[in-house]
């Protein structure tokens, strides 16, 4: 994952023109980024690897423990709704101050009616590890809270959906709301989009795939990835919750999106997806763009709602 990101940050900063979004494989409302919007990419790609944490002036920011699982507590006014926030990164890149900013983003979108929980999961090992400690922090979650929303990207999309499937089997209490940005869940990468969208993608097609889908460390053990606790594109969608989904079209991972979307959809769940014209994976890690900031007030007013307010 960091590859993929140095080479998406050398695009960006290394040039000394105006460059078309064509050129980048990548789009924003204008076409065009300027030489100073080069810059401002730059930063916030850098706060990818800034795994020293700074919170909104004014917001409560502690880190926390649950049986070896560690999160972060992330709030403006204490109440009894809960967003968890589990990020991407392939399974293998820990939290850093671009989930921060995220969160910051969906702060400034909604009327900030939650606690937001940010998972710091342990990395370098196999699955189920992750898995078991998302399992955790949700359990303890949905024991305690009144409403709780789960969010999840690429990798941390997965293991959402992969954490629910097993929830919903075990017929456990289910979340109020999931949303997924451009979840990762297909892991045997037969979908067709891994072929239509290599050209298309600058942050995991070409530049970084097969490498980090098809030798993928956390599931190099595993025999049979077919399984829906492994790969959710395989599982059924019966009795889950509302559901928002939202994905670049210009994305290796489209179809994991769009199949896990008509099988909501086929199930009877309450689901929306949009599909981002020409945007790249995980794309609201920029803000600035103007699809992102649509994809976060949509964020918002999803949230605002789920979270009724005290």
């Amino acid at each position: 994952m960091k590859k993929i990101l140095i080479m998406l940050i050398f695009l960006v900063s290394c040039s000394t023109t105006d460059l078309t979004l064509a050129g980048l494989g990548t789009v924003s409302n204008n076409g065009v980024f300027t030489k100073n919007k080069m810059r401002v990419i730059n930063k916030y790609y850098q706060k990818y690897f800034d795994t020293k944490f700074v919170g909104k002036e004014n917001y409560i920011f502690n880190k926390r423990k649950l049986d070896g699982v560690t999160y972060y507590e992330y709030y403006n006014r204490k109440t009894n709704n809960i967003l968890l926030m589990v990020h991407g990164g392939a399974f293998e890149s820990p939290l850093s101050q671009s989930y921060i900013t995220m969160m910051d983003n969906i702060f400034a979108n909604s009327k900030g009616n939650f606690v937001s929980y940010i998972m710091d999961y342990t990395v370098d090992n196999k699955y189920p590890e992750q898995n078991i400690e998302v399992e955790k922090l949700v359990d303890d979650i949905m024991e305690k809270y009144d409403r709780v929303v789960i969010i999840g990207d690429s990798s941390g999309g997965n293991l959402v959906l992969t954490t629910m499937l097993k929830r919903r089997d075990e017929k456990k209490k289910m979340p109020d709301g999931l949303i997924l940005l451009s979840p990762w869940t297909d892991l045997t990468n037969r979908v067709e989009s891994r072929i239509t969208r290599y050209y298309d993608d600058i942050v995991i097609g070409q530049n970084d795939y097969p490498d980090a889908l098809l030798h993928n460390y956390y599931i190099k053990n595993e025999k049979d990835i077919t399984k829906p606790y492994i790969s959710p594109v395989y599982g059924v969608y019966n009795d889950f919750p509302r559901t928002l989904i939202q994905v670049g079209d210009h994305e290796v991972l489209l179809d994991d999106s769009k199949i896990i979307y008509e099988k909501m959809k086929k199930a009877g769940v309450d689901v929306r997806i949009d599909v981002y014209d020409r945007m790249f994976h995980v794309f609201q890690i920029l803000p600035f763009l103007e699809e992102s900031k649509q994809s976060y007030k949509i964020i918002g007013a999803f949230l605002d709602e789920t979270f009724i307010s005290d």
